[in-house]
């Protein structure tokens, strides 16, 4: 498109981790080799032994203080500058991690996969019920907590503007106040307004929470020696073993224009009934990240 701008951002996802390496199984078998916590420590089973060559252990760098720099010589004749940018939750800066060249082939490999329209809650959210955030307990709805209630249900983040046009098009506040009782609520379905909102999702993609490209690249691309040459960077700078390293995946994302992720959290739903290991999606269910 002339005269628009693409960023990608390349995204290391060290999603993979445990204290010990798994010993390959049945397909529809718990791998062996795995370790679970418990309330005096980390057990694992016969196979692992907690100490011995084969275990992975987890590092964690010291980020001294807000706005400390170290120079690192992780390549002959360059240098990164780590730079820490908060203590909590502790966040570092790294300028030019990738070279021009490297970056350029990462993207190609990237278009070359087929770069996929990231997903959202949004996608995925109850079209028919939705919880009102009443936050003074006025038994009306501001336009503010409208704001709230529909980026809480639905995932959809609308500004003032848009809310009042849904109004009007749902014929929703009455009296026309830009407020929104019980008795205006109710004779909007959730099922008429997720409905609304998803058509809105369609014609305004920009209004999710989440508006990109993106793709994963596998560490089947180890044969790759860009792919290794990086690996082997991000080895030496995070002190992880190199087995994580490598089965690490790699996310590509392309934001364009309005392209952007809004502040969210990530999070797992604990399953203290299966043992942790090393590769979730290889498992099928029966174990999970550490």
């Amino acid at each position: 498109m002339t005269g628009s701008v693409w960023l990608y951002i390349l995204v290391l996802m060290v999603d993979s981790l445990s204290f010990c390496i798994n010993e390959p199984t049945a397909e529809n078998e718990a791998p062996r080799g795995t370790c679970s916590k418990a309330v005096d420590g980390v057990h694992c089973d016969e196979n692992v032994v907690v100490g011995e060559p084969g275990q992975l252990e987890l590092t964690r760098l010291d980020g001294v203080e807000e706005g400390y720099v170290t120079s690192l010589d992780i390549e002959p004749g360059r240098s990164l500058q780590l730079k820490t940018l908060s203590m909590k939750p502790l966040v570092f800066e790294i300028v030019d991690f990738l070279t021009t060249s490297e970056s350029d082939h990462f993207i190609a490999l990237a278009n070359n996969i087929g770069l996929q329209t990231s997903k959202t809650h949004s996608d995925r959210a109850n079209k028919n019920s939705f919880t009102l955030f009443d936050q003074d307990g006025n038994r009306r709805l501001s336009l503010d907590e409208m704001k709230l209630t529909i980026e809480n249900s639905f995932d959809v983040y609308l500004d003032h503007e848009d809310i009042r046009k849904m109004y009007t098009d749902l014929d929703m506040d009455q009296d026309h106040d830009n407020e929104i009782t019980p008795d205006e609520i109710q004779k909007t379905s959730p099922a008429d307004m997720g409905e609304y909102l998803q058509k809105k999702m369609i014609q305004y993609p920009e209004k999710k929470s989440r508006f990109s490209e993106q793709v994963w690249l596998r560490p089947d691309f180890s044969t790759d020696e860009v792919f290794q040459h990086v690996q082997l960077r991000v080895q030496k700078l995070t002190k992880l073993p190199e087995t994580l390293i490598k089965r690490s995946h790699v996310q590509v994302v392309k934001y364009g224009l309005k392209g952007h992720y809004n502040a969210h959290l990530d999070s797992t739903p604990l399953n203290t009934k299966v043992p942790c290991c090393t590769e979730t999606t290889r498992w099928k269910g029966n174990c999970r990240i550490c």
